[in-house]
């Protein structure tokens, strides 16, 4: 057979700085941009690739690299990944480029060698504002959420839909987003007003956050 070089075959690949660009997308937008879309997990699982979603606990955490290799079960549609035996899944999962650690610099006097340098953790700082997600990537995250809410015959309150949408976005949510989006993404039936029948509006959104509202 036909043996090829890692290296090789990496250099066939797109850059995960060329993809990105500073950008924070979700993971379905990412796999749209590549190539090579039925194959997304070398770049997902690239150590300059930074993949983060929400546990069942409604917590953003990294997903580890070994996920994806090991046939990740990826839902381009509602932004989600699980493992392949089904017992771990996270969603609203959002793709960005690890940031490079700072150089450690010595105070003046002393021995650069004996300097303790901290430990870096891939967070934008204040320094590094990111950019804003666009309408439509909002749009990508939010509707999955939205459609398991009312598949499940609840209603989300106005009043939560901006939270939801923090969650969701994080420090990337645009100024009055909620605003713009609840009339393109809430079905007519929240909008229109007037009293509920009880029981339908929903108290707790956090479990809708992953497929099927239940933790695993």
């Amino acid at each position: 057979g036909l043996l090829l070089e890692s290296d090789d075959v990496m250099s066939k690949w797109e850059a995960p700085h060329s993809l990105l660009d500073g950008e924070k997308i979700p993971v379905g937008v990412f796999i749209g941009r590549l190539m090579h879309e039925s194959w997304p997990a070398y770049l997902l699982r690239h150590p300059d690739v930074f993949v983060t979603g929400l546990n069942h606990l409604g917590q953003r955490l990294e997903i580890d690299k070994d996920v994806f290799q090991t046939n990740a079960r990826i839902d381009r549609a509602a932004h989600s990944v699980g493992t392949a035996d089904g017992r771990l899944h996270w969603s609203a999962v959002m793709v960005e480029l690890r940031m490079a650690p700072e150089p450690a610099t010595s105070p003046p006097g002393k021995d650069a060698s004996k300097v303790e340098t901290a430990k870096t953790e891939p967070l934008q700082t204040s320094q590094q504002t990111p950019a804003f997600l666009g309408d439509l990537e909002i749009i990508a995250l939010a509707r999955p959420v939205i459609e398991r809410i009312a598949a499940n015959g609840q209603q989300l309150r106005r009043r939560d839909f901006e939270p939801l949408l923090r969650e969701l976005a994080g420090d990337r949510l645009p100024w009055k987003a909620d605003d713009r989006l609840w009339p393109v993404l809430a079905p007519s039936e929240w909008r229109e007003g007037g009293k509920r029948p009880k029981g339908k509006l929903v108290d707790d959104w956090r479990p809708h956050l992953k497929s099927g509202g239940k933790p695993i």
